[in-house]
């Protein structure tokens, strides 16, 4: 575990529960809006097919798993940021292991960057 510079001081249970607040907020507005983008998308994707469609998912089954793939990863991060909000909230500290989720949450985010990026060498 990292130690904090001597010189900043530890946040009082106040600030803890300001943050955490600021967490649920942030965390609500990313799931809310991520959850309608995934809707939206999803009915696109189920309507390419109809010959009257006017906007249509050129992508195959494999674009398809990881558009969709990449939006649950973003409500996960969002339901974690809530979570880490309410129980700063409730108890006036940081949870260890809802920390550690979001660290790894974010760490797929960078992982599928990394993917992303290495196949697009291959094109």
């Amino acid at each position: 575990m990292i130690s904090p510079r001597p010189e900043t001081r530890p946040l009082t249970p106040k600030q803890v529960r300001t943050i955490g607040w600021v967490l649920i907020g942030l965390g609500a507005f990313l799931t809310i809006f991520m959850v309608w983008i995934a809707a939206v998308i999803i009915g696109v994707m189920i309507h390419s097919d109809d010959p009257n469609a006017t906007t249509r998912f050129t992508g195959g089954p494999a674009m398809k798993a990881f558009t969709l793939g990449i939006f649950g990863l973003v409500i996960a991060f969002g339901l974690l940021c809530i979570l880490n909000g309410a129980w700063q909230v409730r108890y006036s500290k940081r949870n260890p292991h809802l920390v550690q989720w979001t660290v790894w949450c974010v760490s797929g985010f960078g992982l599928i960057g990394v993917i992303v990026g290495f196949l697009e060498m291959f094109e």
